[in-house]
């Protein structure tokens, strides 16, 4: 309060903040280091508290009460924490990434797919978001999306070799989930030709991607 309406102590009260938060950094260190997670966690998130009381938003010590959080397995609070450094724009878009992460290992993929994409809006031209928000989709059974964002990710860089594989991969695995499905079908039933002509053209659409992968890595013996 005292540091708001006056610059009286202005100084006085940013040294007493910063000796403090010292202080409390080599605390947080030390627990860090302990294993001693949620302890850290704390110590960060006070730390960062500090900062307000001379009008700064400490981004760094937020961003690491996350990474406590994380290593905690504490998945709401690394979402918490990681979500307020993306408001304040902290490490984006990788930050958005980080959430992401979060969002999927706290079992809740549908609210990760859902973030990567508010993400997309504002990184447009971020490869790895649409590389990993394509295989999101791919784990999601939405064949359609995962080929669009990976289609993306490979236009943007077409030596990002990984979206190159994945890319290949997924229309090849469709190409082959539909030659199953028409062996199965009953003898003579009229969607066998048309169902072998679709898989046909996944495995030619997967030709292209996987082509490139291997000319730029040939000793892949699996691709």
């Amino acid at each position: 309060k005292a540091y708001t309406i006056s610059n009286k102590m202005d100084a006085d009260i940013e040294e007493s903040i910063e000796q403090k938060k010292g202080l409390i950094d080599m605390g947080a260190i030390a627990m860090y280091n302990a294993k001693q997670y949620k302890e850290a966690m704390a110590a960060y998130d006070f730390q960062a508290q500090l900062s307000t009381a001379i009008n700064k938003i400490d981004t760094t010590a937020i961003y690491f009460a996350g990474i406590c959080a994380e290593n905690d397995k504490d998945w709401d609070n690394a979402v918490k924490y990681y979500s307020k450094c993306a408001d304040y724009g902290y490490k984006v878009p990788e930050i958005y990434k980080t959430i992401a992460s979060a969002l999927i290992q706290a079992g809740k993929t549908a609210e990760a797919t859902t973030f990567l994409e508010k993400a997309i809006e504002k990184a447009p031209n971020d490869k790895e978001l649409h590389y990993v928000i394509g295989t999101f989709y791919m784990e999601a059974g939405q064949d359609e999306k995962a080929t669009e964002s990976l289609r993306k990710a490979v236009a943007i860089d077409p030596k990002y070799w990984d979206a190159q594989y994945q890319l290949g991969a997924h229309l090849q695995s469709q190409g082959t989930k539909l030659r199953t499905e028409a062996n199965a079908l009953k003898l003579n039933d009229p969607n066998f030709d048309k169902m072998i002509a679709q898989s046909d053209e996944f495995y030619k659409q997967a030709a292209v991607p996987l082509e490139a992968y291997i000319a730029a890595i040939p000793d892949d013996k699996a691709v």
